[in-house]
């Protein structure tokens, strides 16, 4: 079967095709990322914790830490914020399960009470429900190397990464390092590796999402997703946008934001300031939502006494 593109006729490859095309690659990532956790996870009297979110990272780092015949257990965080599809996938492997600390609750008692939204500037999330929950979950007596699935080509804050880091908010005393064995594979790699090797994937997967962990609420998921959650998760999706609306109008969002509830919550809520000047649209809705006469809230919408309050 050929394709045309521009009056041109070629013939797709097929993904066994590229994967020989890639095969020296795939070879040389996975004898690197081997020789890696064999140097920190043999002959040791460390304690070695797999890390997994059930994502694609994740179940390619297990697979090559079995590769590398490593002695651990492998460990799911549950966010309370994954789909069951995330949950079940862990369940039948065989991962053990690690919850937030009890003081937090779960994820939708936590913003109630802190009366937060996360967003890409304000994240306390990943912290409450990833982080802390790993450190109170492991004693600090004891010597661990975690393995992680971090790569460099995730974001800019870990292209610096190297083959091992220490978490700074793992604090001074505790004999902790973390360990990235495929820090250097890019998404290709990690894909062509799974389907070479035949690797399970999370479901979710399958069902058009490129990532997999914290559900419907991350700010680090595309607005393409969201088209998703609303197919796949109609009642998760409406509980989030439902609470979006009413952390809007309950702290006067459209002083601070410049925005509509609507454009809130289907454009700006993860991001910053949605516009500098409000429109006239944002001022009707304003006033109609605190009974203000609309003459009276466009006069006075956004000025800032000399104290800098509303």
């Amino acid at each position: 079967t050929y394709t045309t593109y521009k009056k041109e006729s070629f013939k797709l490859a097929s993904w066994d095709n590229i994967i020989k095309l890639y095969e020296s690659r795939l070879n040389s990532l996975e004898e690197q990322s081997i020789i890696l956790l064999k140097q920190y996870g043999l002959n040791t009297d460390r304690l070695i914790i797999d890390t997994n979110s059930t994502g694609k990272d994740s179940e390619v780092k297990t697979y090559l830490a079995h590769k590398a015949e490593l002695e651990f257990e492998t460990y799911f965080n549950c966010t309370t914020l994954d789909v069951a599809q995330s949950n079940k996938f862990a369940k039948e492997k065989g991962y053990k399960f690690i919850y937030p600390d009890k003081k937090y609750g779960g994820f939708y008692q936590w913003i109630q009470k802190e009366q937060l939204i996360p967003t890409r500037l304000t994240r306390a999330c990943c912290k409450y429900f990833k982080e802390d929950a790993t450190i109170i979950n492991f004693p600090s007596d004891k010597k661990i190397t975690f393995l992680f699935g971090m790569r460099n080509a995730e974001s800019a804050g870990r292209s610096e990464y190297l083959d091992t880091v220490k978490m700074p908010q793992w604090g001074e005393n505790r004999d902790w390092l973390g360990v990235l064995p495929i820090r250097e594979w890019s998404d290709l790699d990690i894909w062509l590796y799974i389907l070479r090797e035949n690797i399970d994937i999370n479901p979710k997967y399958k069902m058009g999402y490129s990532r997999v962990g914290c559900g419907i609420a991350c700010p680090y998921y595309t607005k393409s997703t969201w088209v998703l959650d609303k197919y796949w998760y109609p009642k998760m999706f409406d509980r989030w946008r439902n609470i979006l609306k009413e952390y809007f109008i309950s702290n006067n969002q459209w002083l601070i934001l410049n925005c509509t509830i609507d454009e809130y919550i289907t454009k700006a809520w993860n991001g910053r300031i949605y516009r500098e000047e409000p429109t006239e649209e944002v001022i009707q809705e304003y006033a109609t939502y605190n009974n203000l006469d609309l003459e009276i809230a466009r006069k006075y919408f956004n000025k800032y006494c000399i104290n800098g309050c509303l």
